[in-house]
C-alpha cells in the first residue's frame, strides 16, 4: 500500500494562504461505512509552527462537545496526527467544527497523556462557526490550527514528520471514518501511525 505524500512550504504566515500545499481526506478505508463529506486540507510552516486548515462540506454538521480533551471525534470532527520520523510516540489533535479540541501525546489509543493547558494556550485555532457554541445544520464549515514545533517535542524547523488528516463523526446521522494516507485495517483504526503518509518540509 503506497502511504500519500505532500510538501509543505514555508510562508510568513495565514496571509500566503494561496502558497499552501492543498490535499484531500479522500480515502473511504472500510467498507461499512461509505459516507464521505467532502474534505480538504492545506498545509505549511513559518520557521515555529505548522499551520493547517481543514475546508468540509457536509449535510449534517454537529458540535456538541465544548469540553478541552473531550470527545470531539463524537461529532463533526477532523484529526491531525504527526510524528517525526520512526519516533516510538506521535500526537494526535482533534477538533470539532465549533474549535474544541482534543491533543495528546501517545504510545497507542490507550496509552496517552493528554497536553497541558499551557502547551495548549499556545495552539491557535479558528473556526468559521461561533467558538464553543453548540451547533446543528448543514453546509460548509472550516478551521485553521497553528502549532508551534515545540508543542510536538520538536526544536527548529523538521526536514520530515509522517502524519494523516482524518474526516470523522462517531455519533453524527451518517458515521464516517475517511483518511488522507490509506489505512489497511479490518475496522476503523485512526491511531496506526504505520500508515502515515509523509510531510516534507521545504
Amino acid at each position: 500500500m503506497e502511504r500519500a505524500r505532500i510538501t509543505a512550504p514555508q510562508v510568513g504566515g495565514w496571509e500566503d494562504i494561496e502558497r499552501f500545499a492543498k490535499g484531500e481526506v479522500g480515502v473511504v478505508n472500510w467498507e461499512e461505512y461509505p459516507f464521505k463529506p467532502r474534505t480538504t486540507f492545506a498545509i505549511a510552516h513559518t520557521d515555529k509552527a505548522l499551520l493547517l486548515r481543514f475546508d468540509v462540506d457536509e449535510e449534517h454538521v454537529i458540535g456538541l462537545c465544548t469540553e478541552l480533551h473531550g470527545a470531539v471525534y463524537k461529532d463533526s470532527c477532523v484529526e491531525f496526527f504527526v510524528r517525526e520520523p520512526q519516533a516510538e510516540h506521535y500526537y494526535n489533535f482533534e477538533m470539532n467544527c465549533i474549535g474544541t479540541i482534543l491533543a495528546a501525546r501517545r504510545l497507542s489509543r490507550s496509552e496517552k497523556e493528554y497536553l497541558s493547558a499551557e502547551m495548549m494556550q499556545k495552539v491557535v485555532l479558528r473556526t468559521s462557526l461561533p467558538t464553543g457554541v453548540p451547533f446543528k445544520g448543514s453546509g460548509c464549515w472550516s478551521i485553521e490550527a497553528q502549532i508551534p514545533f515545540e508543542v510536538i517535542g520538536i526544536e527548529g524547523v523538521p526536514t520530515l514528520l509522517e502524519g494523516n488528516f482524518y474526516k470523522c463523526g462517531d455519533l453524527t446521522p451518517i458515521p464516517h471514518y475517511v483518511s488522507w494516507s490509506p489505512i489497511a485495517t479490518p475496522s476503523p483504526d485512526f491511531h496506526r501511525p504505520e500508515f502515515f503518509g509523509k510531510i516534507i518540509l521545504e
